[in-house]
């Protein structure tokens, strides 16, 4: 009897197997809290989309009848969180609870998500499931629908260059102009911008101007604004080319030239030029009234300040006669201040045969002095129609938006 109650042979196996027991509980803790982690990500994300997705319908509508509204956001947020998941993660938690409250002038959109996740390694602990839950709040004003939109467009004379390589090669090779640049000459009576219309090549500006037609469609498209729209030229200062206007029309079928290439308005003064536009556009409502427009401004431009006169808190270097620098981002800080949303959509500036290394040690600063000048999310760098048209569309989506936002 005492031999046997001696006997520890067996000690081993059961040590063992609690142990592995315990270890097991821990790998399955490990595992399946790495998944409650993703899972509760990703439900995250989805129910943020949602939320904002909710609002930003509210934003868009034309009922403004509670009981319309408030159905077509939740639709709309239903929607969205399924387009964010997974299959599998939309199987397992299909439908958020969400709720569009209305109160004064905002509507908010709630959406919350609870539900379980089931356990694969823990599940040999006894858990066979873990908890899944999360909200997110979003909010978004109503009858801000007065806006007023603003295009300063680059009319300065390299803005005359061809739109294409092929455009450049043929403008160059035509006796007629003999250039990669078509411009309006007022000292020579040159007019090489009608002769490359008359030709069939394409100018830059050209396909500027047709960007901001398609943007004037897009907006025309809105049925829930009352917008207005004025159109600028940029050289030495602001040129009115069409005064602020319901008619959208007169902004779209205007034809945007080169300027004349005279001491006045061949070149572009950065400075000048944003200091009048701050003035013209003035401080953004709220959106709620005519008076009290939100404003938004597109300015269009390849980012070289050129003046021949010397202009202070200006980083720049002479040239031949030619004061040569970039964009101030602090030009454009007024505007900011002022409420108005800064739209910077930057075309490449070339440099043209013969004059390479005018600007030795500037190409590196015009990118990020463009982007400093625009507001938050508002900077695009294009060089093409294409690309052109898809940042105007994407900097109008952010601005009719720019009022939704997550509030938890």
């Amino acid at each position: 009897m005492g031999g046997f109650l001696k006997n520890t042979s067996g000690n081993m196996a059961v040590i063992t197997a609690l142990c592995a027991t315990a270890l097991l509980g821990a790998a399955g803790v490990a595992v399946d809290f790495v998944r409650q982690n993703d899972e509760d990500t990703a439900y995250s994300a989805a129910a943020d989309a949602a939320a904002l997705a909710g609002a930003a319908l509210i934003r868009e509508h034309t009922d403004w009848s509670a009981g319309r509204i408030k159905t077509d956001a939740k639709a709309e947020a239903l929607k969205s969180w399924k387009a964010n998941l997974t299959p599998s993660l939309y199987d397992q938690l299909k439908t958020p609870d969400v709720k569009i409250v209305h109160s004064g002038m905002e509507w908010t959109v709630r959406v919350s998500y609870a539900g379980t996740m089931p356990t694969s390694l823990l599940a040999v602990t006894g858990v066979t499931s873990v908890p899944l839950r999360g909200e997110a709040v979003s909010a978004v004003g109503q009858n801000q629908t007065h806006w007023q939109f603003n295009f300063a467009i680059d009319t300065s004379s390299s803005m005359g260059i061809g739109a294409t390589q092929a455009d450049m090669d043929a403008m160059v090779a035509d006796p007629n102009i003999g250039c990669m640049f078509a411009c309006h000459n007022s000292a020579t009576n040159a007019d090489t911008v009608n002769q490359a219309r008359i030709a069939g090549y394409k100018l830059r500006l050209d396909v500027v101007d047709e960007a901001v037609d398609n943007t004037i469609d897009i907006i025309k498209g809105k049925p829930s604004i009352t917008p207005k729209a004025a159109l600028y030229g940029i050289t030495t200062g602001i040129t009115d080319l069409v005064n602020e206007t319901a008619n959208l029309n007169d902004v779209k079928n205007h034809d945007i030239q080169v300027a004349y290439m005279n001491a006045s308005l061949g070149n572009t003064n950065y400075r000048a030029a944003m200091e009048e536009l701050t003035s013209k556009i003035g401080t953004a409502g709220d959106g709620s009234s005519a008076s009290k427009p939100r404003k938004v401004v597109f300015i269009v431009t390849d980012g070289i300040h050129d003046t021949t006169v010397p202009e202070p808190n200006v980083d720049y270097y002479w040239w031949a006669d030619h004061q040569l620098g970039t964009l101030d981002p602090s030009f454009c800080q007024d505007m900011k201040d002022k409420g108005v949303i800064v739209g910077v959509l930057y075309i490449n500036y070339i440099v043209p045969a013969g004059y390479e290394g005018v600007l030795t040690g500037y190409e590196n600063k015009i990118l990020p002095n463009m982007q400093g000048c625009a507001s938050d999310g508002f900077f695009h760098n294009a060089t093409d129609k294409t690309q052109l048209q898809a940042a105007f569309a994407d900097m109008l989506a952010k601005a009719f938006n720019s009022d939704v936002r997550l509030t938890q």
